[in-house]
C-alpha cells in the first residue's frame, strides 16, 4: 500500500456528483419516485468455493478478481428461516439493532436458542444468520452495490474494519475471496479485505456529502434469503 493518499476523480466515480448525466439519467427515470435498496446491485459470495465475484450487469454477468471501492454505509442484521432452504421468502424472524427479533419466535436475540451455536439444521452454527451489508461504490458505478458478507466472513472483516486508522468510508477497499472449508469438510469462499489507501481531505468530504444523499435509502436495508449463504 502506498503513503501516497487517493484522489477520487468524479469522472471516475459519477455517484459522487448529483449534477452528472448518468445521475439525472436515474432521477428522470424514476419520475420522482424514491431510490430504494432493491435498486442497489448485490454481490453476494458465490458457492462452493469459488474465488471470483460474480457482478450482474445491463450486458450480463461479468468475473471479478477484486471488489474495488470506498463503503459509504455497512450494517449487520440478523434473520431467522425455519425453511433451510428459503427462496425468496422473508425470514419468519430477523432483526435490525442485533438485540430484538421480530416475528416468529421474536423477543430477546440473547435468549434465543436460534441464536446459539449448534442450532442450524447442519448441526454447525446457528440457525438465526447474522450478516453484515457493505454498501460499496466502485469506479464506474452510479449506485453503490451490497455487498453481502455472509457469517464464515464476519470475522476477517470485522478484524479489517477495527484494524483501519480511520474510518472505513475514509479509505479505498479491495475485497477478494479465498478458499476455506466447514467441519463437514464443505468448500466455501472466505472474504478477504484490504486497504488499498487512505482519501484526502476534498475526497473524505465528498464521501460524506454522498453518503448524506443514500442516508434515507440505506436505512431501509434488509437480509435475502442469498445473504445467508456460507
Amino acid at each position: 500500500m502506498s503513503n501516497e493518499l487517493i484522489c477520487l476523480q468524479p469522472a471516475q466515480y459519477p455517484a459522487l456528483d448529483p449534477n452528472n448525466d448518468r445521475v439525472k439519467v436515474i432521477v428522470a427515470n424514476l419520475a420522482g419516485e424514491q431510490l430504494s435498496v432493491a435498486d442497489f446491485n448485490r454481490i453476494k459470495v458465490p458457492s462452493s468455493g469459488g474465488v471470483k465475484w460474480q457482478i450482474e450487469t445491463a450486458a450480463g454477468s461479468e468475473m471479478a478478481d477484486v471488489l474495488e471501492g470506498v463503503i459509504l454505509h455497512n450494517t449487520r442484521r440478523r434473520a431467522y428461516w425455519q425453511n433451510p432452504n428459503p427462496s425468496q421468502t422473508p425470514p419468519d424472524c430477523s432483526s435490525a439493532d442485533m438485540v430484538t427479533g421480530i416475528g416468529q419466535p421474536g423477543g430477546p436475540c440473547i435468549a434465543c436458542p436460534f441464536n446459539q451455536f449448534g442450532s442450524a439444521h447442519n448441526g454447525h452454527g446457528k440457525a438465526c444468520k447474522e450478516v453484515r451489508l457493505l454498501f460499496l461504490l466502485r469506479k464506474g458505478q452510479v449506485l453503490p452495490d451490497v455487498v453481502s458478507v455472509p457469517p464464515g466472513s464476519l470475522k476477517n472483516v470485522r478484524k479489517y474494519l477495527t484494524s483501519l486508522p480511520i474510518p472505513f468510508w475514509g479509505v479505498v477497499t479491495q475485497l477478494s475471496l479465498e478458499k476455506a472449508s466447514n467441519a463437514d469438510g464443505v468448500a466455501y469462499a472466505k472474504i478477504v479485505a484490504k486497504m488499498a489507501g487512505a482519501l484526502d481531505a476534498a475526497s473524505r468530504s465528498t464521501i460524506v456529502e454522498t453518503m448524506r444523499r443514500f442516508e434515507a435509502t440505506f436505512s431501509q436495508v434488509a437480509i435475502a434469503p442469498p445473504d445467508r449463504d456460507e
